[in-house]
């Protein structure tokens, strides 16, 4: 037996004993019991003595179990030149073995036990939630009773011989893939093996020698399957966009610019934007509104963010006002120079209303999910949506910042309270991890899982996780987008229905309309994809080079930085040794470690600790399901006392270094000392001693007219800039 390397745990790049392993890229992840070890056998390219090909099955046969599977139904393609994985139309009929998987490998891993024990399994992508336990050989018997191979798959196979331990430059098994979705494989035998300890036995673990450049897609996230044919796409796509500008009045050109791309006309007068879009507006969160005089801070109290009902005295006492000056501050006097118009939510109200003169339009308020230093709970969310259905009328709500299970659980109650005529996106800007909210009372319409730089996309995509949810449920928001057409087209690739690209560079980018809004919208209009790919579309990805890069992981699954390739419309973690130059900082990329099942009551529930709270927490069922371990029954617990079980930890995972555990420690400590923001006082200075506007007269601009001088210095000054 070939007992790997002996190495120290949390090591990702390692020398694992494989003769075959030149750039020692073999992978070791080290749970809270065993270390595995993987190498990812594409990453040596052509040299590799490893791989995997796939092949249709032209006939129906008949298996060593005498049970008939047919012929392959529609078309295996081979792309790994250009997309880093096969395409097969359609998922197959259930219960069917019809795709044959062929590994080449080296004969001398140990023939000896070769015939009946090494395996392939198979994968959803980017996860460890096995499909099956694994596709073996297949065999029949010969006139003795002894189990020998298929003579077509060892030619030297007779009738009489047991040559079961004859070596084979390949392994080829039989596969069921009746499931859509991205799938990758590995192969495993039992004479490769790593072992933390050599002298023990129950620390070795099998080494799975992985292809990491040949997925499986299996349908497409846009295409039908009837019978098993594949046929057009036949979803719609929509786009939802962001308009974070600020104040009504001050940023009213902004606004303006984005009124004027959604009402445009073509020359028959009807709409040029005709496919659905959802324009999110921040009006009543945390950060929103006029600032109390004096200070920093917003007011706190919806009613008194935006005129009128901003606190505004008079001799301190409080007077009532229904004018305001151009910028939206209080006239008490009503000047003829003011206007109810100019209040700020009659601004608020009439850009609601412009930008959904537009039938295919819908306004949705942001709800900010995040506080200062904790998730907002759903009692002040509840406040803000009030706020939204009495002073700014919108057709539903963006939840923003829905990052964590915690800002999740406080979420779903208000979103549940929508109404059957509203519209609910929730933003989580992370891969959905619970799956049991898409069916909760609360379940958006929508969920917003990628908001990024374009030009740092990573692995994750909705349909290789959840292949039967319709494209209409994902949304992707990107920025820094230079080309826009191909873009779309990834976001569709890997399944978001909903696209969003910005034209600016930073991460603050939706503050500012898009200099590409138009264009941008017609491009996502006009690019809806069927199930098959154009001709064009296929010579240039032809063309396509592949990229590597060091990023994070966005399954959370990984606690340093990995090495991401990509190539045509998907992008793959590979080997280090793949990515030139040094990596990022070690202790830059967020992760979930220690996942474990676990019970609270009657229910099973999954936990982990992440990297900023340290702390244990119910997050959601994929984040265990997805390493490795499924969800046990709640009866399957060994329990320590009658109210609580012993935890199941997931057989895989990985866990920061000892460096990074020490940073995010200190991180920690730093914002537990760190006083608490003061809320915003209710109570005003009053506004005349800021800026005398009342004893002037209605024919006269007020002396410091803020809309005659700079902004937004002279906003400062007058407590009025937008926060």
């Amino acid at each position: 037996m070939t007992l790997l390397a002996i190495l120290p745990a949390f090591v990702l790049a390692a020398d694992c004993g494989l003769s075959f392993d030149t750039a020692n890229a073999c992978n070791i992840y080290a749970t809270s019991t065993l270390s595995y070890a993987n190498f990812d056998v594409d990453s040596l390219g052509d040299a590799s003595p490893v791989s995997l090909s796939m092949s249709t099955i032209a006939a129906e046969y008949e298996d060593h179990d005498r049970k008939k599977h047919g012929a392959t139904v529609g078309t295996l393609v081979d792309k790994t030149a250009t997309d880093l994985r096969w395409e097969l139309g359609c998922s197959q009929i259930a219960g069917t073995k019809t795709v044959k998987l062929t590994v080449t490998r080296p004969t001398d891993f140990g023939a000896d036990i070769y015939f009946g024990a090494e395996a392939v399994l198979m994968y959803p992508k980017d996860s460890w939630s096995k499909v099956a336990d694994g596709e073996k050989e297949p065999y029949t018997f010969n006139s003795f009773g002894s189990k020998v191979p298929l003579e077509e798959n060892r030619p030297d196979a007779t009738d009489l011989e047991d040559n079961s331990e004859a070596t084979s430059p390949v392994v080829n098994v039989f596969y069921e893939v009746s499931s859509k979705g991205d799938f990758e494989f590995k192969y495993v035998n039992p004479n490769l093996k790593y072992c933390s300890n050599s002298e023990d036995e129950a620390t070795c673990t099998w080494t799975s020698l992985e292809f990491k450049e040949t997925i499986l897609r299996v349908g497409t996230p846009w295409a039908d399957c009837d019978g098993g044919l594949e046929v057009g796409g036949v979803q719609d796509v929509g786009s939802i966009v962001p308009l974070y500008f600020g104040h009504p009045n001050l940023q009213r050109a902004d606004y303006d610019t984005v009124i004027d791309v959604l009402s445009a006309k073509d020359a028959d007068g009807a709409f040029v934007v005709t496919m659905p879009v959802y324009v999110a507006l921040e009006i009543f969160t945390p950060e929103t509104g006029n600032l109390v005089p004096e200070t920093t801070a917003v007011y706190t109290d919806n009613s008194e963010k935006w005129t009128p009902g901003m606190p505004f005295t008079v001799d301190n006492t409080l007077a009532s006002y229904t004018t305001c000056y151009k910028a939206g501050t209080p006239c008490p006097d009503n000047n003829n120079v003011c206007s109810a118009d100019y209040c700020n939510l009659n601004q608020w109200n009439d850009i609601i209303a412009k930008l959904t003169a537009n039938p295919n339009v819908k306004a949705l308020g942001v709800i900010q999910a995040v506080g200062s230093a904790a998730p907002r709970t759903t009692d002040e969310m509840t406040a803000d949506k009030l706020a939204y259905e009495t002073l700014a009328v919108v057709d539903g709500w963006f939840f923003k910042g829905v990052s964590t299970q915690a800002h999740l659980n406080n979420v779903l109650p208000v979103s549940a309270a929508k109404g059957a005529d509203k519209k609910s996106v929730i933003s989580t800007g992370v891969p959905l991890f619970d799956a049991s909210a898409r069916t909760n009372p609360g379940a958006p319409d929508v969920w917003v899982t990628l908001t990024a730089d374009a030009t740092d996309l990573q692995k994750w995509n909705p349909f290789g996780w959840f292949p039967y949810v319709p494209t209409s449920e994902w949304a992707a928001m990107l920025y820094n987008v230079a080309d826009e057409a191909s873009k779309a087209q990834a976001m569709f690739d890997r399944g978001y229905g909903w696209v969003f690209l910005h034209s600016g560079a930073s991460a603050d980018a939706f503050s500012e309309p898009s200099s590409t809004l138009a264009s941008m919208l017609a491009t996502v209009q006009a690019g809806k994809p069927t199930g098959r790919r154009a001709q064009g579309e296929e010579r240039r990805l032809a063309e396509t080079e592949a990229t590597t890069k060091w990023s994070c992981d966005d399954t959370l699954f990984q606690c340093v930085p990995v090495c991401l390739k990509t190539k045509g419309f998907s992008t793959v973690q590979v080997a280090e040794s793949q990515c030139a130059g040094a990596p990022m900082d070690p202790c830059s990329c967020s992760c979930m470690f220690n996942a474990a099942w676990s019970c609270r009551g009657d229910d099973v529930v999954c936990t982990a600790q992440d990297t900023y709270s340290l702390e244990a927490q119910v997050v959601g069922d994929l984040v265990c399901s997805s390493r490795g371990t499924p969800k046990p029954e709640r009866s399957e617990f060994v329990m320590r006392t009658a109210n609580e079980c012993e935890a199941v930890p997931t057989a895989q995972g990985s866990y920061p270094t000892e460096q990074c555990m020490e940073k995010y420690q200190a991180e920690k400590a730093v914002r537990e000392a760190t006083p608490a923001p003061t809320p915003a006082a209710t109570t005003a200075k009053p506004v005349q001693d800021e800026v005398e506007v009342v004893e002037k007269k209605d024919t006269e601009q007020p002396e410091n007219d803020i809309m005659s001088f700079s902004v937004p210095a002279a906003l400062v000054a007058v407590n009025l800039i937008f926060a």
